[in-house]
């Protein structure tokens, strides 16, 4: 009989086994839609791989079988295989274009079957598995996992030892790390690259979407906050708070998708009854007031906007814009009734002062034609 040592952390004790880790799993940028499948499952051990039959014992995931955390303190035998089954609902709300699972870590080979059909036999070499279950993912599901694990040299295992003593230590087997369920629209974020310096962060974006919403937060104050078609950005930030031992600061950055930027707009759209108290460019070029009184510079490649927005307590809004196509400003006290963000041609940024049926009414009033904008309220 296998003796265990059970060896206790205090963060072991305060363990909810019915839900354990359920924070979103990688430390890099959270998604807000996500469904986590760790908690109890059920599991058994057999040699037929193809009897998915009396799979009724209690299991804890995402902790290896071997593992005290799991509720089970049980040891593979060469030639068995690893049952898991989950039942869970999702609701139509959850669902988008692409749903996708991934488990982010199983140990040795594994083979996935949901709602009865077969998704394919994996081998993750330690490394987190993606698998696309558009196609079969259902308001009420049923999960199978079916894994096996005989310390095969032919794929990593560190020091995992059937008889561990030394510097050889217990196998873990099974699923040891997290299962989630994600659900993207079509323009979802694949990846974000993040590279920084001691005041400048590059951030490259993985993505189909056409724009995209970068909001940078120091503490609770935002900093950023840019609208953008860029995939390749670069911001500087002035005074930064670096992060050491003893101040663990950390920046917030989250960005959005052209989908989501809809709630942008929508806040953009409510600063109405304002008054534009600065305009300023980068250029040398002189600034002409034509005979309908408005400011025209075509040469200008970057603006930036000043205005007091009386609809909400006097509040001053400064909005820059970089890659400036056209624009043009009312002279004549610069009064603004509403603001309008809208997509041109899929490749511009069209910000008026007016909301407007059609194009043609763009030259009635103050307008700016740009390839990225950012705006943040000045203290």
């Amino acid at each position: 009989m296998t003796k265990f040592n059970n060896l206790v952390t205090d963060e072991y004790s305060a363990l909810d086994k019915y839900n354990p880790l359920k924070e979103y799993p990688f430390p890099h940028l959270k998604r807000l839609n996500y469904i986590s499948l760790n908690g109890s499952w059920r599991y058994k051990i057999g040699r037929n791989q193809n009897d998915i039959t009396s799979i009724n014992e209690e299991i804890i995931v995402p902790f290896a079988i071997e593992s005290l955390a799991s509720g089970v303190q049980k040891r593979i035998k060469k030639g068995e295989y690893i049952f898991y089954k989950k039942t869970f609902k999702v609701n139509d709300h959850f669902l988008k274009k692409h749903t996708f699972i991934t488990f982010l870590g199983v140990d040795q080979s594994f083979k996935v079957i949901l709602n009865g059909s077969d998704l394919g036999e994996y081998i993750p070499l330690n490394m987190p598995t993606k698998i696309d279950i558009s196609d079969f993912i259902k308001e009420k599901n049923e999960l199978i996992v079916i894994c096996k694990d005989d310390l095969s040299s032919l794929y990593p295992l560190g020091k995992q030892s059937k008889k561990p003593k030394g510097i050889f230590y217990t196998p873990f087997s099974g699923i040891y790390y997290p299962v989630i369920i994600e659900s993207f629209d079509e323009d979802y974020i694949k990846d974000v690259k993040i590279k920084t310096t001691l005041d400048t962060v590059n951030i490259d974006i993985d993505s189909s979407s056409d724009y995209f919403e970068i909001i940078i937060k120091e503490k609770d104050k935002i900093i950023i906050k840019e609208i953008t078609s860029q995939k390749k950005l670069s911001y500087k930030i002035d005074n930064p708070i670096l992060w050491d031992t003893n101040n663990p600061f950390l920046y917030d950055i989250e960005i959005k998708t052209k989908k989501d930027i809809q709630e942008f707009i929508d806040k953009t759209n409510s600063l109405h009854d304002g008054y534009i108290i600065g305009v300023q460019y980068t250029n040398d070029a002189i600034t002409n007031v034509d005979e309908n009184g408005y400011f025209i510079n075509p040469n200008a490649k970057k603006l930036s906007l000043r205005i007091l927005v009386t609809s909400i307590c006097d509040t001053v809004v400064e909005i820059e814009f970089d890659g400036v196509l056209e624009w043009q400003i009312k002279d004549n006290q610069m009064d603004m009734t509403d603001t309008s963000i809208l997509f041109v041609e899929y490749d511009r940024i069209l910000w008026v002062d007016d909301v407007f049926t059609n194009m043609n009414q763009l030259k009635n009033g103050s307008y700016v034609i740009a390839d990225s904008m950012r705006w943040r309220i000045v203290e």
